[in-house]
C-alpha cells in the first residue's frame, strides 16, 4: 500500500501541476497514512492488519537458538517473526508491534515468560517475568540516516515492562549489539515517551507500545530532509545460558523505512513548466488534502 500511495500522490501532484505548483516536503517519520491506528489486543499479526502498515520481516526464519536438550521444535520468545510500524499523521503517533513466534520474553521457550524451566536452570541461565532481571527489547532509530543511531525506545536490563522509555541513544555508553542495556539509555525523550500495551502472555503473545511526537524526534545531525529513517530493532537477555538474541534485520545494520510528506507552499505556474517563475507569486489560504483510495482523508495542509 505504501507504494500504491506514492503513485497516487505522483499522480495527483501531476494533475494539480497543471493548474498550480506546489512544494512536496520530505522528511522523516511522516508518512502517508490511513486514519485506522490499530488497537492493541497483544497480537501484532491481528492488529496490525491495515495496508498502509509497514511489515520489515527478520532476514531469517527461527534463527534464535536452542540446545537440543530443550527439545525437539522449541523456539525462544525472544524469536521475532517481523516488526509491525503504523504511523498515524492525525496524532503523529507511531504504534510499534515486535510479533515473534513464541510468547515475548519467554526466552527458553517453555510456554511460562516469568518462569525458568529446569533445562535452562540447568544450563546456568533465567527467564525472568515482565522483561526484568537482564532481559529486553530495544528499537533504535537513525533519525535522519547519518549511520548514527540517534533514539532508543524500549525496556532495558535495568527494569521491567513497566519501565518503558524512548531516550536519545547513548552512542558513547551504549552497544548497537546490545541495545537493551540501561548504558544505552541516554536522556529521556519525555515528550515522545507513549506507552507499551501489557507484559506478553499466552493470551497476548507480542510488544505492542507507541512513540508519541515521532515527526519531532531528535536527529544527531541537527537537519532531517531525507524521505526515510533507519530501523534496528533488539530482543534478549543477558542471563539466557547462550539461548541467543534476536535482531531484526540484523546486529548493528538498519533497514531503511521511507516516509512522505505534502509540504505547504502553493504558486500559480502561469507556464505550466514546473518552476516557480518571477512574477508567479505564492497563493495564501489554499487547502491541499490527500486521499487514499477508499477516499479517506490521510493528510492536510494549508498555506
Amino acid at each position: 500500500m505504501m507504494n500504491m500511495n506514492r503513485h497516487l500522490l505522483r499522480k495527483w501532484f501531476s494533475t494539480l501541476f497543471l493548474i498550480f505548483g506546489f512544494v512536496l516536503t520530505s522528511f522523516v517519520r511522516a508518512p502517508l497514512a490511513h486514519a485506522n491506528p490499530p488497537v492493541f489486543t497483544g497480537d501484532a499479526e491481528a492488529d496490525f492488519t491495515d495496508p498502509s502498515v509497514i511489515v520489515i520481516d527478520d532476514t531469517w526464519a527461527y534463527d534464535v537458538t536452542m540446545h537440543p536438550a530443550y527439545g525437539g521444535g522449541a523456539v525462544s520468545g525472544v524469536d521475532m517473526k517481523d516488526v509491525r510500524l503504523y504511523y498515524d499523521a492525525a496524532t503523529d503517533t507511531m504504534y510499534v508491534g515486535l510479533n515473534t513466534y513464541g510468547i515475548a520474553g519467554d526466552v527458553d521457550g517453555d510456554g511460562d515468560p516469568g518462569g525458568t524451566s529446569s533445562t535452562l536452570a540447568a544450563f546456568g541461565g533465567s527467564d525472568f517475568p515482565n522483561f526484568s532481571g537482564a532481559e529486553g527489547f530495544a528499537i533504535l532509530l537513525d533519525v535522519d540516516e547519518d549511520g548514527t543511531f540517534d533514539v532508543v525506545a524500549g525496556v532495558s536490563d535495568s527494569t521491567d515492562i513497566n519501565g518503558f522509555s524512548v531516550n536519545v541513544f547513548d552512542t558513547v555508553n551504549g552497544s548497537v549489539y546490545s541495545p537493551s542495556r540501561a548504558s544505552g539509555f541516554g536522556q529521556q525523550l519525555t515528550n515522545h515517551m507513549g506507552s507499551v500495551f501489557a507484559s506478553p502472555s499466552s493470551s497476548q503473545p507480542d510488544v505492542e507500545f507507541t512513540i508519541t511526537n515521532f515527526s519531532s524526534l531528535p536527529a544527531s545531525s541537527g537537519s532531517d530532509t531525507s524521505l526515510s529513517f533507519g530501523i534496528n530493532v533488539f530482543m534478549g537477555s543477558n542471563a539466557d545460558a547462550n539461548i541467543g538474541d534476536d535482531f531484526v534485520p540484523g546486529a548493528n545494520s538498519t533497514v531503511t523505512v521511507p516516509f512522505a510528506s505534502v509540504g505547504n507552499y502553493v504558486w500559480n505556474d502561469a507556464d505550466v513548466d514546473g518552476i516557480q517563475d518571477s512574477g508567479e507569486s505564492g497563493l495564501a489560504g489554499v487547502t491541499v488534502n490527500v486521499y487514499d483510495l477508499t477516499d479517506t482523508l490521510v493528510m492536510s495542509t494549508t498555506t
